[in-house]
């Protein structure tokens, strides 16, 4: 895909009622691009709609070929440049047919999608690199339930947003679940208690130029998106984001999260390969992820890291009359 000439390209937003969606939608426009954006609720519902250029109500992802026609004629109609994807579904659906949209999708290469989009193959592929920050991992299928270490995590391998996700305490309980669930979808884990921590990862693929901002969720909707954070800097936890992700090859901005351990320790639990919902917090701390994220897809290497302030940051809602 050629790079546009003009000087304010259109970047299509999806998903616009989602977490990150504002803090995409004021960046995008802060850079003088025009945003076009869609979501699968009406107008009326999605108060963002009041911050996009032009909006389209989307068919819902699991209608590919409703989809795929929508997006190809938005692309097309309104002369997009630029996809962002901003939820798992959408970057999975969009992946399989990046080569035909007509426009750049901004994510990864489909060989990084495929491996962050599995969380046992993510394991597998990463224990070779950093086998004290992986939790050991196996197929539910495959593993002997009377040698688990309880209790443990089970969540499905190509899950989201902690859905499907259940702990079992002890054997009993674990084979309680298994008439409910698909057991070939699922991987298990032992349970490691500790302090959820998100981390906001730019990197270039084409330079290898890396840049990561931490937080601590302190506090967490049901599906994982943090209201109130604490944004550190951790060397230690840096150089292993560095690390992850330069084997993995992003490109562009995605989110890891990790589990900091009661001893302190930190195990990396999975990467996200788009923005995170609390991207906004990242923004708030000084850097910029979204102006580069398209700075990657743009031929350009990204900013470095100066003057991130650490601190507690905190996330209040605003009602919209629409």
């Amino acid at each position: 895909m050629s790079i546009p000439t003009t000087n304010k390209p259109t970047i299509l937003v999806t998903a616009i009622g989602s977490f990150s969606a504002q803090a995409v939608i004021d960046s995008v426009h802060g850079m003088g691009c025009r945003v076009i954006g869609c979501d699968i609720y009406p107008r009326e519902w999605v108060a963002n709609t009041q911050l996009v250029d032009v909006f389209y109500q989307a068919p819902l992802v699991r209608d590919r070929d409703q989809y795929y026609e929508m997006i190809r004629q938005v692309v097309q109609g309104e002369h997009v440049d630029f996809i962002f994807p901003l939820t798992d579904l959408e970057v999975d659906a969009l992946n399989i047919v990046r080569d035909s949209l007509g426009a750049t999708l901004c994510l990864s290469s489909s060989e990084t999608l495929s491996i962050c989009r599995d969380k046992y193959r993510t394991y597998g592929f990463l224990r070779e690199f950093v086998p004290d920050s992986v939790i050991p991992t196996e197929r539910l299928v495959d593993c002997d339930m009377h040698a688990l270490q309880y209790p443990v995590v089970c969540k499905p391998v190509d899950g989201r947003s902690s859905c499907g996700l259940f702990t079992a305490s002890c054997e009993s309980e674990l084979r309680q679940h298994l008439d409910h669930i698909d057991t070939n979808r699922y991987c298990v884990q032992p349970m490691i208690n500790g302090t959820v921590i998100t981390v906001d990862v730019v990197r270039n693929d084409a330079t290898g130029a890396t840049v990561c901002v931490p937080r601590k969720e302190l506090l967490r909707t049901l599906n994982g998106a943090g209201t109130s954070v604490y944004v550190f800097r951790d060397e230690d936890l840096e150089r292993t984001v560095r690390l992850i992700a330069d084997k993995l090859r992003i490109h562009g901005c995605v989110n890891f999260e990790f589990i900091q351990s009661n001893d302190g320790r930190f195990y990396f639990l999975e990467c996200n390969p788009r923005f995170s919902g609390g991207l906004s917090f990242t923004l708030d701390s000084g850097y910029d992820c979204v102006a580069n994220h398209l700075r990657c897809f743009t031929g350009k290497d990204i900013d470095e890291l100066t003057n991130v302030r650490v601190g507690y940051i905190a996330r209040k809602y605003t009602d919209y009359l629409m």
